[in-house]
């Protein structure tokens, strides 16, 4: 190993490779630049973070005045500015994407070439439509270098330079080197960031499945559907909402609001006394209405100003709705057999802060219309089974009677055939107590000849004749 503190330049004008001091200085200084450039890149996780470590290293290390960094847009239409460096923040916040079909050297650079501009006169002949906007920045020399990627080009670096330059083969290779390093940190984040979007969709997947299948088992565990659909409101939040209600149409016109939950259970009351107090108006072409005469979702990502002030009918619940602070709102239809029997109401206030989505609106219609069959199937249980019980009192009552009348006709003596008529009495009339009486043909009195649920004291009064006062509503004494 050499330990002659000797400098590198030395060293190498002393190999013999015939370089100049300046010269070896210039690729010294450009190997510390890409040095620096690496270690940045390496250390970059976002896009944002590389596009700017390209562009500040980038355009330091190439001497330039200023520059921009854009990437093309999915469809190929457009670079998306993602970065700059060397011009006034008012100038900068204007910027926002060039078009591939806008004559210019980044349009001509998609190709894979270089695209170098020795000086304002080539500028002006090469691309007239841009040469006023590099001589009012002071561009005397421009360079468009393309970031290639396994032959795609996945954006542009276009450097600025306050003198005219005459760019050699090796200031060339210096730029495109500068330029594969970036577009290889720039592929590797994108994939790091697809893999990320990919773990997170699918644990969002994993975790809404569960909630499916949790809210599936709560509401196959009764058939008291109002206690369900409690159940299923508790369980949306603090999951899938800051507040929910669940509202039934019976199909009077009118809504029966069967369920409330709060992510702050202190405040259920509250919310249902300002329900009260404003309920719901059926609008058809707005809100609840409009899903119950559509049968389809309403969805508010953001809940503006504007629509408060709409949606309030007075000062005090604009300012109940301010206090609430809804930041989404999503109405998802119950439906059954192609009929639209209620409405889920899911809410995010400020306490969550959530925004919903999409995806979030396709997890509350999943879970809506399997709510939405089991009320249905409850019903229909229900119904079913007030039918039965119906039919059963008919079957007894027939029952009952046929058999009175067979024991009616097999008795001929009376102190045999009252107590009969009594039993038969107590089997088809809920009463608290049971009493034939028989009255004295002499006096008029009547005497209880048999009874059921009297006492002693009540089953030996008598009651005066007919002609008798006495008032209808008094007992015996």
């Amino acid at each position: 190993m050499n330990t002659d503190p000797k400098s590198s330049s030395q060293t190498v004008r002393e190999a013999g490779f015939g370089l100049s001091a300046s010269h070896v200085d210039s690729i010294q200084n450009r190997l510390r630049h890409l040095q620096k450039i690496t270690e940045a890149l390496a250390a970059a996780r976002t896009v944002s973070r590389v596009a700017e470590t390209i562009i500040t290293y980038g355009v330091s290390a190439l001497g330039g005045r200023a520059g921009t960094i854009g990437l093309l847009t999915e469809d190929g239409s457009a670079f998306k500015i993602v970065g700059s460096t060397g011009f006034p923040d008012e100038i900068v916040e204007t910027w926002d994407s060039i078009s591939v079909d806008t004559p210019s050297a980044w349009a001509d650079s998609r190709n894979g070439e270089t695209v170098l501009i020795d000086s304002p006169e080539d500028m002006a002949k090469r691309y007239p439509d841009s040469a006023g906007f590099h001589e009012a920045f002071g561009d005397k020399a421009y360079a468009a270098i393309p970031l290639i990627e396994q032959g795609r080009c996945l954006g542009v670096v276009g450097v600025g330079f306050a003198k005219p330059l005459s760019f050699t083969a090796d200031d060339l290779e210096f730029m495109q080197t500068i330029a594969r390093q970036g577009a290889l940190a720039l592929e590797r984040v994108r994939l790091y960031g697809a893999e990320q979007r990919a773990r997170a969709e699918a644990e969002a997947g994993r975790r809404n499945f569960e909630f499916l299948a949790e809210a599936s088992r709560t509401l196959a565990s009764s058939l008291d559907y109002s206690a369900t659909l409690n159940s299923i409101a508790k369980a949306v939040v603090p999951e899938l909402a800051d507040y929910c209600v669940v509202d039934l149409a019976p199909g009077d016109g009118n809504l029966e609001r069967l369920a409330v939950a709060h992510i702050n259970p202190e405040r259920v009351a509250w919310v249902r006394q300002i329900q009260e107090k404003y309920p719901p108006q059926l609008d058809p072409d707005r809100g609840l209405g409009k899903v119950l005469r559509t049968g389809q979702s309403e969805f508010y990502t953001a809940i503006t100003e504007e629509m408060i002030k709409q949606g309030a009918r007075d000062e005090e619940q604009y300012r109940v709705l301010r206090e609430i602070d809804i930041r989404s709102v999503m109405l998802v239809p119950l439906t059954a057999r192609g009929r639209t029997i209620g409405v889920i109401t899911f809410v995010t206030t400020g306490e969550s802060g959530k925004i919903y989505t999409q995806e979030d609106l396709q997890l509350a219609e999943d879970l809506a219309q399997r709510a939405g069959i089991a009320v249905d199937n409850a019903r229909l249980f229900q119904e079913a089974q007030t039918a039965l019980d119906m039919h059963r009192g008919a079957e007894e009552r027939l029952a009952t009677l046929t058999e009175a009348s067979s024991a009616l006709l097999a008795s001929l003596k009376l102190n045999q055939l009252l107590p009969t008529i009594l039993r038969l009495a107590e089997r088809l009339f809920a009463a608290d107590a049971y009493a034939l009486w028989r009255m004295e043909g002499d006096t008029g009195i009547w005497h209880p000849v048999c009874h059921s649920g009297l006492s002693s004291r009540e089953g030996e009064a008598c009651l005066p004749g007919i002609n008798a006062s006495v008032k209808a509503t008094e007992r015996p004494e």
